[in-house]
């Protein structure tokens, strides 16, 4: 759930190296941590202390200082080691409250672009590029039964067939559409139908079927609709 005023705690995250004499800590995740926001370090024997951070450097390094205006992190934190099971935390807190003036300052980007900067970013704070794509799959690739590479009409048949068990095939054509029914010792083993519809051809692998729109130059297809409930574009 998100808050509007206030920042959500943060459970422990372990630290992955001991902390360092400048405020250096460098961590398992730094998701779910921000600039201005007050950290607690602790170990199994070294006692909690507070602490802010100063900057999110990346998805595994953190700053931290003292709690005030001054974003010096020249703190000592090596009391706190992996050996000692050193971890960090944050309580639920408000929010740091920024002016407007700082805010603009933040989001306007100087000659030569002269605009307001609008763009997507990751939950570390970094831009997409060739580097750092943006993730568009909302499916785990272990729920999709194909890769991009095999989005050819012959590949795919051949991956589904490939997969089948089977000792006997019929095929039937009736009309604009024909089917190609596997058998496994008298049992059906599977199926694969293609059929002509006023939108165009498609074709359906197995029993549920999932249904596969083929496009005009009948080669690549795109999934239209199937139990699975997913749909590539």
């Amino acid at each position: 759930m998100a808050l509007e005023r206030n920042l959500s705690s943060v459970p422990p995250v372990l630290l992955t190296a001991t902390g360092s004499t400048n405020g250096v800590v460098q961590v398992t995740d730094t998701a779910g941590f921000y600039v201005k926001q007050q950290v607690q370090l602790q170990g199994v024997t070294a006692p909690k202390q507070t602490f802010e951070i100063k900057r999110v450097v990346d998805s595994v390094t953190l700053w931290v200082g003292k709690v005030g205006a001054s974003m010096d992190h020249n703190v000592d934190v090596s009391a706190y080691t992996i050996a000692d099971g050193a971890f960090i935390f944050a309580e639920e807190q408000l929010k740091a409250a920024i002016s407007k003036e700082v805010k603009s300052q933040a989001s306007y980007e100087q000659e030569p672009l002269n605009a307001w900067r609008t763009k997507s970013i990751d939950q570390y704070g970094n831009g997409y590029d060739a580097d750092n794509p943006l993730p568009v799959n909302i499916f785990p690739a272990s729920d999709i039964p194909f890769t991009l590479g095999t989005l050819a009409l012959p590949s795919l048949i051949s991956q589904y067939v490939a997969s089948l068990t089977f000792d006997q095939v019929n095929s039937d054509a009736v009309g604009s559409e024909e089917v190609i029914r596997f058998y496994n010792a008298g049992s059906p083993a599977g199926e694969l139908k293609l059929s002509q519809t006023p939108g165009g051809w498609v074709l359906n692998l197995g029993v549920p079927e999932e249904s596969f729109f083929l496009l005009e130059n009948g080669s690549f297809f795109e999934l239209e609709s199937g139990l699975g409930g997913f749909e590539l574009e």
